[in-house]
């Protein structure tokens, strides 16, 4: 967009002034994109880690379960052997 002065030289200025201002409009939505795949990727971390401290919990509560049968099967034994 160029205007014509009244000498009839041409301004350049206002469509210099656009172009700027489409660069900017692209790296602003560029920069919107990046930081929004950023978020994404924090996200799926979280989820990840919010799934192995699942998983992590599960185990140590499995184990937890083993040990206690273990017990309850020991002590279960050596009580019938002072009965029998």
């Amino acid at each position: 967009m160029s205007l014509l002065a009244v000498t009839g030289k041409a301004d350049y200025r206002p469509a210099s002034y656009a172009a700027v201002r489409d660069a900017n409009d692209n790296r602003a939505a560029a920069n919107a994109e990046l930081r929004q795949q950023r978020a994404d990727a924090q996200q799926r971390v979280g989820e990840l880690t919010a799934q192995e401290r699942v998983a992590d919990t599960r185990d140590r509560q499995a184990d937890a379960a083993r040990q206690q049968a273990a017990l309850v099967q020991a002590t279960t034994g050596s009580v019938l052997n002072v009965y029998a």
